[in-house]
Order: structure tokens, then sequence, then C-alpha cells
């Protein structure tokens, strides 16, 4: 065989061979990558369920996703002590014990819940037993919410935002237009009935509304009764409150109402001796409160009108204001306040407040611990045809 035919065919076979191995090599590396892609989605897969477990465990150890049980119920205590002296007749200097108030919260689902606040009162010669509030609530939306039973009447600012026990309170006592009705108050801060109340859809101007119906206040010369939650006649006692909480007024407040009533009180509890005729009451009030922590401003008024069936209307009007600025652990503070009411007054005359006043009380709060606050107050009462008088007092109330 010729020299370059044998030359030919070893190229031949060079190059067949070589194809080969490429196509192996090939196969191999496409065999391996095939093995990568393989192992990587593996990794992928393992990942993708690393991640959903640690998100399933996430998810329950987060406090916001921790299941509620119900029913959620809270218990808090307040009380006080006090010492006074003055230099009014007849009214001996002493220490005395404030009301021991039990005010439990029931949560019993996300929209029901249910307040009780039960009071053992010192201040009729010995110890006394009173329910202040027990309600049932529920939760509609933001606009509607109900609340029926007995409840602290939407009556100006100071008598929902405060209630039973004085530690919350910066001074020492209640204003005299928001006393309670066993303690001389003239209004009735106090209803037993149904309560609608919510949001008014407003924008920035922040409205908010109460719709109260409820037994009217049975007004009577005897102590015994004037916390009744029975009403003495068919008529109920209706009463609408506005608010507002602006925001182009920061920490401002503002509120007006209307409460309307029949009333027939009697002078003697037994019979009609002391019975007299069938009186429209009717009640406006206003409200303007500026809070901070730091600062605070409140200044509300009421206009009290009393007109028995064929006689005139007759007027009281009564309010207070108060300031006062917290200095670290103290807070000193001042409250004027005044009532004035037409002597001829039924009703006015029947609880002993059918007299002109004005009063005027300085004091100081210091927080020197904590759910403790110590309280020092100088009041100065003027009335009208009766003289002056004047009270220091101090009082240590606390909570827990």
């Amino acid at each position: 065989m010729k020299p370059l035919a044998l030359f030919n065919i070893a190229c031949a076979a060079f190059l067949s061979f070589g194809s080969v191995a490429r196509a192996d090599a090939n196969t191999a590396i496409e065999e391996r990558l095939s093995r990568l892609e393989a192992e990587l989605g593996d990794v992928k897969s393992e990942n993708r369920a690393l991640r959903h477990k640690l998100g399933e465990i996430e998810e329950h150890a987060s406090p916001h996703n921790v299941p509620k049980t119900y029913p959620e119920i809270r218990l808090n205590v307040l009380g006080s002590v006090e010492y006074s002296i003055n230099n009014i007749k007849n009214s001996p200097n002493e220490v005395s014990l404030g009301d021991i108030d039990l005010v439990t919260t029931a949560q019993l689902n996300e929209r029901a819940s249910v307040t009780s606040d039960y009071v053992i009162a010192s201040n009729h010669g010995g110890f006394a037993y009173e329910i202040e509030r027990l309600f049932v609530s529920y939760r509609f939306s933001d606009a509607f919410n109900v609340d029926f039973g007995r409840f602290h009447t939407a009556m100006g600012w100071y008598n929902n935002f405060y209630h039973n026990g004085t530690y919350f309170q910066t001074s020492r006592d209640r204003p005299e237009l928001f006393l309670f009705e066993d303690n001389q108050g003239i209004l009735p801060v106090h209803s037993t009935g149904l309560s609608l109340n919510g949001e008014i859809p407003s924008g920035s101007l922040g409205l908010n509304y109460s719709a109260e119906i409820s037994n009217g206040r049975e007004y009577t010369a005897f102590e015994d009764k004037a916390l009744q939650i029975e009403d003495d006649n068919n008529d109920k006692a209706l009463n609408l409150q506005l608010r507002m909480k602006p925001d182009a007024l920061q920490n401002w407040q503002f509120g007006v109402g209307a409460y309307h009533d029949t009333l027939t009180p009697m002078l003697d509890p037994v019979g009609a001796p002391g019975a007299t005729s069938r009186i429209d009451q009717l009640i406006l009030t206003g409200f303007a409160i500026f809070k901070t922590p730091l600062l605070e401003w409140f200044t509300e008024i009421a206009f009290v009108g009393d007109r028995p069936v064929g006689a005139d209307r007759s007027w009281t009007c009564a309010g207070y204001s108060q300031v006062s600025h917290r200095f670290d652990k103290l807070r000193p503070y001042v409250r004027l306040q005044w009532h004035e009411t037409d002597t001829n007054d039924p009703v006015m005359r029947l609880i002993g407040r059918n007299v002109t006043s004005w009063d005027s009380q300085f004091g100081v709060r210091y927080d020197f611990t904590t759910m403790m606050a110590l309280k020092f107050e100088y009041e100065h009462l003027r009335q009208k045809d009766a003289g002056s008088s004047d009270e220091l007092s101090t009082q240590l109330s606390f909570r827990f």
C-alpha cells in the first residue's frame, strides 16, 4: 500500500477516535451538569421548606398573633385617707377615710364587656356599701356602641373621665358641680338605663356622641334616696351630648349637652303632705378641656332650669375652672368655682343647694412613690348671706 494511502487511513482513524472521545466527554459533562442541577433543586426545595417552617415559628411566636382567651378580668382598688382642719361652726377637725373603690372590668369577647364599680363609703356616719356603676357594653363598631345598666351620665367632661377614687384626680375631691348625689350634688351624675355612643364620621373635627334614656333622679331631702335607682314616675330622662376633638387644636376637647326629665319630688317620703307638683327640669352643659401630661386646664359650666307646673322656671348656674402644671413629681393646682341659685327653686331647696357661693382652692399633689400620691389643699368658701369659711386638708390616695 502506498505511503499516502496509509497516511490518510491513519488520519481518518485518529479523527474518528477523537470524535468518539469528545462525544464521551460531552456526555459525561452533561450528566454531571444534570446531577448538579438536581442537587441545586434539592437545596432550593430544602431552603423553601426551611423558610416556610421559620415563618410558621415566627408567626406562632409573635405576641400579636397569640390567641386571646376570654374572659379577661381586671381588678383595681382605689382608696384614700385624709385629715382636715377648718373654722366651720360645729364641724370638728378629724381624720376621715375616703371611699374604698373596687373596679372590675371583664372582657367577655372582642366586643362584649361588663364593668362594675363597688364602693365601701364611710361618709355617712359609718360604712355603707354602694354600687356606683354596673353595666354591660357591646361594641358594634366605632360609630355605634351600647351600654346598658347603671353608668355615669354623659354630662360634662369630668363626670366621665374621673369616676370613684381620688388617686387619678389632680385635686383632693371632685368639683362642686359634679359632686355625687348623696353629697349634695346638684346634677344627676348617675343614670340607670341605656346609653348609645360612638364616633360621628367628621374627618378632622373628631366628633363623638352619647344618647341616653334612663330613670330620672329622685330629688329628695332624705339622703337614703339620693342614689335611688328606680324611677318615681313614668317619665324617663333623656340626655344628648356632642363632643369634639379637632385635629387643628391638639390636646383640646369641647362638648355641649342637654338633659331633660320630669320630676315628682316629695318632702315627706310617706305621703301626700310633702308632695310637690310636677317639675320640668332642663339641664344644659358645656366644657372646654386642655390636657397634656404637663399642663391641664379644665373649664365647665351647667345651667339647671326647674319649672313647676304653672310657675316660671328657676335657673341655677354653676361651674368651675381648674389649672395645674406638673414639675417632675410635684403638680400645683388652682380651682375656682361658683354656684348661683334662685332661692325659690324648689328642687335646689330640697337638697339644701338654693345658695350663691364662690369657692377658691389652692393645692399641690406630690407623687412620692408608685401608685400613691400625697395632696395638700387650702380652700376658701364664701356664701352669700352666710359669711365665709376656710379649710386646710391633706390626703393620701392610692391604687393597686
